[in-house]
């Protein structure tokens, strides 16, 4: 993994000298801030962080992030001890699904617009390899070539061997549709989607159908 970029920061610790294995006995905090930070392709405009440690906890105050036109946010806290546990919220705006996509190498058609929002949390207990998410998102200014989706409420959960969208409601040229799907993250089953529409005006669908010497009209 190969990262480029400027650090700052600073911080202050202090524990026992004969009884550092304790860590409800740490206590500190810290500051960190990145410029131009580039892994793997991706480039962050700014990163920083800031942190505290207090009686065995972890807490980050505050966590902010600019990617292009997205930001990000996050706060948190972990339990270090005597038992490992934390939770960690989170919210983004203005992510440009298809960039990301791209960087992703997914192939989503060329004239597919989107902007995503939304918020969301992590659960961790006993080792971080034990986690569950969840969180809401809206999907806004989808466009697909000529057809103007509009918008899209997303459910969603997640845990380290599946993740799902267990809700999701939005609108094409006037149709009403529902969406729910699980995406394996394992590699060992096949994804799973259901969906549903109502009131979908057939005239929308002629830009992908075969020319052809007929009309349609309906629903």
């Amino acid at each position: 993994l190969q990262v480029e970029g400027r650090l700052s920061g600073q911080a202050s610790v202090a524990f026992p000298a004969f009884g550092w294995r304790e860590l409800k006995r740490w206590s500190g905090s810290g500051q960190i801030a990145a410029e131009a930070l580039t892994a793997q392709g991706w480039t962050v405009e700014e990163v920083s962080a800031e942190a505290t440690l207090e009686g065995g906890q972890l807490q980050l105050d505050a966590f902010r992030a600019a990617w292009q036109d997205a930001s990000f946010q996050a706060q948190g806290k972990a339990q270090l001890a005597p038992d490992f546990r934390g939770e960690l919220r989170f919210d983004w705006s203005d992510l440009h699904a298809v960039r990301v996509a791209e960087r992703l190498g997914s192939p989503l058609p060329q004239d597919l617009a989107a902007t995503v929002a939304g918020d969301g949390r992590i659960q961790f207990q006993g080792t971080p390899g034990i986690w569950e998410a969840s969180g809401h998102a809206h999907v806004s200014d989808i466009r697909l070539g000529e057809v103007d989706v509009g918008l899209f409420q997303v459910d969603w959960e997640a845990e380290p061997q599946e993740f799902r969208i267990t809700q999701s409601t939005g609108s094409v040229a006037g149709a009403t549709v529902q969406l729910t799907a699980e995406v394996p993250l394992d590699n060992q089953r096949p994804l799973a989607a259901r969906g549903q529409f109502s009131s979908l005006s057939v005239q929308t669908l002629e830009p992908w159908l075969p020319s052809l010497p007929v009309t349609l009209r309906g629903q």
